[in-house]
Order: structure tokens, then sequence, then C-alpha cells
């Protein structure tokens, strides 16, 4: 069923304090200086909400990107309620307001040992991809399909 959604408003974001974010890192597996660090690159994301959605947005840091793509974003959506998010036309208006209606981005399925926290539990997804610059789309994914119907979301 494709309800609405409501527009987006951005905000800035309040962190918790850096030793409660630590501790919440250790948690998840992550070092002391791996928690630290994470809790520094949040400061620089930019949260959009709404009444059904809470995504951060972050230019990706040089572990996120080890291959340099240029003006690669990591994009977070979870849903407020924490349900599972399956709604497509959903994702893709948040993708469109992020990056832009031809900015490209992809959804990682990856390997179990690179699993972090538990994404279950908490229904959050994550999508890293590239915005328009000066007009034009950023990095096109090399798969997928290459001719689309053009359809609005």
């Amino acid at each position: 069923m494709n309800e609405p959604m409501g527009r987006f408003q951005v905000q800035h974001i309040a962190l918790m304090e850096k030793e409660e974010h630590v501790a919440w890192g250790l948690a998840q597996g992550a070092t002391e200086e791996e928690a630290a660090a994470h809790w520094e690159e949040l400061k620089g994301c930019v949260r959009f909400v709404n009444s059904k959605y809470v995504v951060l947005v972050r230019k990706c840091p040089v572990d996120m990107n080890p291959v340099g793509v240029e003006g690669l974003v990591w994009i977070s959506i979870r849903r407020v309620d924490r349900r599972p998010v399956r709604n497509w036309l959903h994702i893709q208006t948040i993708k469109n307001v992020v990056l832009g209606e031809e900015g490209e981005a992809v959804e990682l399925f990856p390997a179990q040992s690179r699993v972090v926290g538990d994404n279950v539990e908490v229904n959050q997804y994550h999508l890293f991809g590239t915005a328009m610059v000066e007009g034009k789309p950023g990095v096109r994914y090399p798969l997928g399909f290459g001719w689309g119907m053009g359809g609005s979301a």
C-alpha cells in the first residue's frame, strides 16, 4: 500500500554524550577508538525527518569508501516506529530528496563478518550513493538496467 509519507524537515543532530556513544559502540563490537571516531563523524550528519522516517546523511569517510568514489554519501533510513521498511516508492523518494532524481544509490547486503550491529532488531537500512554535481549525475553504477521508463516517484 502506498500511503503518503509527508514532507521532510532538515534538522541538526542532537548527539548523545560521547561517553554514552562509546559505551554503545563497545556493546556493538567496536573498539573504544572506533566508537569515539564514529561519534566525531556523526557530528557531520544532516538529518531529514517526517512523521514516518528518520534519514541520516553524511559524506562517506575513507573506511566506508576505500576506492575513493567522488562524492559518495551514506544514507541511513529507518522508520520512526522502527517497523521494517520495504516500500520501494518511499525509499526511491528519500533517495530523490537526498541525491536528486538523477543521483544513484545502492543498498549493500554485506558479508556476515561486515554486518554492523543488529539491523534485524533496529530495522535500519543503509544506502550508498552519489549526488548530482553541477547539474550532472554523479557515479553511475555498472549494474542494473541501462534504460528506464522515466516514471516519477
